[in-house]
């Protein structure tokens, strides 16, 4: 899958995450497995390929973005 599971990551990188101040996570995968966790610490750069991003993000497609968590 191309997006970080936490629960199968090591657990240094689950510490890692679980301590950090700000994280960026880039691309799609990341953004699909990482925005249910509704974590403000996350900001995800990410380009817009499809109409489901589209909506999800209100973003128009083949744009580029930052967005925060929530």
């Amino acid at each position: 899958y191309p997006g970080t599971i936490l629960p199968e990551t090591t657990k240094e990188f689950q510490e890692l995450f679980a301590s950090a101040d700000v994280m960026l996570s880039k691309g799609q995968g990341n953004f699909e497995t990482l925005l249910p966790l509704s974590d403000k610490r996350l900001f995800f750069l990410l380009r817009i390929k499809c109409e489901y991003m589209a909506s999800l993000s209100e973003v128009k497609q083949d744009n580029l973005v930052l967005m925060q968590g929530k």
